[in-house]
């Protein structure tokens, strides 16, 4: 009744667009049921613009209100799990809420995740917290630290303790675009081909996560691929014509060692400068090495010392040993 033509446009309209959203009708299918209803073009511009950006600010809104309530259930120490007077304990959430360092996260049937997994130092669990927090705002997120700092078995851990796909790009000076966009393969029919989605393109559509590691060294080609991904959600495809808004759940990960000589940006800047990542200073953990020891290898416990000390002595021979003393660097890996 409400699109009839006793009422006007702006009724019309409306009731088009809460019928398709209803019906979950598809593009072509909207466009279809505005074909039959003579609605002034101009007014509909505007109305669906003005739509769109309300819809917009109060996904903003709404993303920085849970970003700051997540920062003040952490200071209140609301979600934590030990101590006999903890208020929300893990058996309490849903097995769809995992509860990462203090911040509730949106879970995928989460296996547990083994204690020896992670050794949760206090530097490792302040990690936690600020990746649980970035992961939260659905922004790309790029942790910068020294090599060995931790950078990838945190977003490993927290992919597994939220259940989530994650796939990991090791990226290289002469990497080539379509490893992660898809190429067109041949057929076992001579002269047939047929599309082969790439690793970010299946990641982007399924809604998994990527983690891409060294992004400072990716080449133009796949800077300019990553760019309108970061900067709208949008994977573009250009060998198809396609244009691929990422799935909700699909979250970017990169990481960049700041030690300079191991760091060799590569057209890479651009990437980098983006005001759209979310960047995590991840802490040096050399003070910690003697309890990362410990927690690791529980037999070697009584021994924690004198390897972390004995590790430190050889990191700092072999770092001195190359040509003008500027030597391969050992990292917690080594160790």
């Amino acid at each position: 009744m409400l699109m009839g033509p006793q009422h006007d446009d702006l009724v019309r309209l409306l009731a088009c667009e809460v019928l398709c959203m209803v019906k979950k009708m598809s593009d072509h299918g909207r466009a279809q049921l505005l074909a039959t209803r003579p609605i002034d073009a101009a007014m509909q511009a505007r109305t669906l613009a003005w739509l769109a950006h309300g819809e917009q600010h109060a996904a903003q809104t709404a993303e920085t209100q849970m970003h700051e309530q997540n920062r003040a259930n952490y200071d209140a120490k609301v979600w934590q799990t030990e101590g006999a007077h903890a208020w929300i304990s893990e058996q309490q959430l849903s097995s769809s809420v995992a509860s990462v360092g203090g911040v509730l996260l949106h879970a995928h049937g989460s296996a547990p995740v083994a204690d020896n997994e992670l050794v949760v130092t206090p530097m490792v669990a302040r990690n936690i917290h600020a990746m649980a927090l970035a992961t939260s705002r659905s922004e790309p997120v790029l942790l910068q630290g020294p090599a060995g700092s931790g950078k990838t078995s945190l977003v490993e851990w927290v992919a597994r303790r939220t259940g989530n796909e994650l796939m990991t790009v090791h990226v290289s000076g002469n990497m080539d675009a379509k490893v992660l966009l898809g190429n067109y393969v041949t057929t076992q029919r001579a002269g047939d081909f047929e599309w082969r989605a790439g690793l970010l393109t299946t990641a982007v559509t399924q809604g998994s996560w990527v983690l891409i590691e060294n992004v400072d060294l990716a080449p133009a080609d796949v800077v300019q691929t990553l760019q309108p991904l970061i900067e709208s959600h949008t994977l573009f495809v250009a060998s198809r014509g396609q244009s691929i808004r990422a799935h909700e759940r699909f979250r970017l990960f990169a990481t960049l060692s700041t030690d300079t000589r191991t760091s060799g940006r590569s057209g890479s800047d651009g990437l980098l400068g983006s005001s759209i990542w979310t960047r995590l200073e991840i802490g040096e953990i050399d003070s910690e090495l003697p309890e990362i020891v410990r927690g690791a290898f529980p037999k070697l416990a009584d021994d924690a010392e004198a390897l972390a000390k004995a590790f430190r002595s050889i990191r700092d021979i072999v770092r001195g040993a190359g040509a003008s003393g500027r030597g391969p660097i050992l990292s917690t890996r080594d160790l």
